[in-house]
């Protein structure tokens, strides 16, 4: 089996190769593996090489290793989606790591050795699909994708318009990752925007929708360890919708630290604000601009958005070790 390292040298602030680069080098000597290291020049590029190989070692297996955040990790699974032969790793090296919260100890996946080491297990991938138009801001630059996939969490309304608050701010002088994102959080609580929708599970009859924000889980947490798909399940073939209604910023303030510790859904309090469902595919359709986040990464959109689990499933690798 060949190991592919997928480096993606802007992540952890932009110490992720210096500080993973020696640690791998010294684990696939170790373990006499045949590997490659591959960093990443610009979006994009990590799910092209991924892809690649793939498809130039169809009948090899080959293990690929995301070397990042989120965002990087979703690069390298759309790029293995649906090859046989591949199997997906990550080594955490982002500032918010959601999808590795899904287990039961996190920094197992920080041991490369163990990576290595490791056996596949099956997990499931959602699938999107943008059926409407690109926000006005992409007009004239290059917009993303109209389709892919998503193997932590798809993200609509108020969290989505906190990450893409968060990476105009991240661009601000003394402002890092969780700095910014505090600022992401007041500066879009203070504007606590709307998110009208129609929305339809399952090929069910469409309906009015007012919310606040809508979370489409393959994954539990988002936004660097909010909580907010607690009944979620990577490997049970459903996604999990949480849609939050529009509430007063009073009523906000007592929901977000439930809401970060994954309890709010059991709150008689939070009762009429919230609808969970459990279904294989959903339809969202926006009545103006909104932010859609993919894994973390975010686009703005206007009309219908279709998600969907995907056919296949991914082989997601576990350290060693590791207990579920």
């Amino acid at each position: 089996m060949k190991h592919c390292f997928i480096i993606n040298p802007a992540a952890g602030q932009g110490n992720a190769e210096s500080v993973l680069l020696p640690k791998i080098m010294s684990a696939v000597k170790s373990a006499g593996v045949s590997y490659e290291i591959h960093r990443t020049i610009n979006v994009g590029d990590g799910e092209s090489h991924v892809r690649d190989i793939c498809q130039s070692a169809s009948d090899s297996p080959v293990r690929f290793y995301s070397c990042g955040g989120d965002g990087t990790l979703n690069e390298v699974v759309s790029g293995a989606y649906g090859c046989p032969n591949a199997e997906v790793a990550c080594i955490p090296a982002g500032t918010g790591n959601d999808f590795v919260r899904m287990f039961t100890d996190r920094k197992a996946f920080l041991d490369i050795g163990a990576m290595i080491e490791g056996v596949p297990v099956p997990v499931d991938v959602l699938e999107y699909r943008i059926l409407g138009e690109f926000a006005s801001r992409f007009v004239t630059g290059s917009p993303p994708k109209t389709s892919g996939y998503a193997v932590n969490m798809l993200n609509m309304g108020f969290d989505a318009n906190v990450v893409t608050r968060t990476q105009t701010l991240k661009k601000k002088p003394l402002l890092g990752g969780t700095g910014a994102y505090i600022a992401g959080v007041v500066s879009e609580l203070a504007r606590m925007r709307k998110l009208d929708v129609k929305v339809a599970f399952d090929g069910g009859e469409p309906y009015d929708a007012r919310l606040l924000l809508a979370g489409i889980g393959n994954g539990r947490y988002s936004g660097g360890g909010f909580n907010g798909i607690p009944m979620a399940e990577i490997d049970d073939g459903y996604m999990d919708v949480l849609m939050v209604k529009m509430m007063t910023r009073r009523v906000f303030a007592k929901f977000v630290k439930s809401y970060h510790d994954g309890v709010h859904i059991g709150k008689p309090e939070m009762a009429a604000y919230l609808m969970h469902v459990r279904c294989k595919e959903m339809e969202i359709e926006t009545e103006e601009e909104t932010d859609l986040a993919v894994d973390g990464e975010t686009c703005g959109v206007r009309g219908k958005v279709k998600f969907a689990v995907a056919d296949e499933q991914i082989r997601f690798v576990l350290p060693k070790g590791l207990i579920q």
